[in-house]
């Protein structure tokens, strides 16, 4: 039996990253300790990763354990394949429907559609494109823990 490959977005791997209890539904929910074939992830998705902790000033600690999360996965380059033709068919979907959806998310979006994953995400802004066929995505619902309530409570209060 083949199961389809999964692709994790920038959200579902910061989830995991923090350790939180999102993070540890996604990880149970697609075996990733336990699959035979390895995730994928956006070479954007992991630029994006990188650039958040740096913002977040995680220190070299986290930087470190964000390398050896990223190793367990197959980073995809947009350059692979059709990527960049499938971007702009989505980036002009997404226009002509007014969805949402940043330059990014486009990029991680044709990857998944391309390499024939599912899609992982926390993220709603994926919706339409879903929706209408475009790309196939499983959307896991946040489970709140005190440490991700702490955290956001924190950024709300220094904007």
């Amino acid at each position: 039996m083949t199961t389809q490959p999964i692709l994790l977005d920038t959200c579902a791997l910061v989830f995991i990253l923090r350790g939180t209890s999102t993070g540890e539904e996604i990880i149970k929910a697609h075996s990733l300790n336990e699959r035979k074939d390895k995730p994928l992830v956006s070479t954007v998705s992991a630029g994006e990763l990188l650039a958040l902790i740096a913002q977040w000033h995680w220190g070299d600690d986290k930087i470190k354990a964000t390398h050896e999360l990223l190793r367990k996965f197959v980073i995809v380059p947009i350059t692979t394949g059709t990527i960049k033709d499938v971007y702009g068919e989505l980036m002009n979907f997404s226009m002509q429907h007014g969805y949402p959806l940043g330059q990014n998310d486009h990029w991680i979006a044709a990857t998944a559609k391309v390499a024939g994953a599912l899609m992982v995400t926390t993220d709603k802004d994926f919706d339409g494109l879903h929706e209408n066929g475009m790309v196939e995505r499983i959307l896991h619902n946040l489970v709140e823990d005190k440490a991700g309530l702490e955290h956001k409570r924190k950024q709300s209060k220094s904007h």
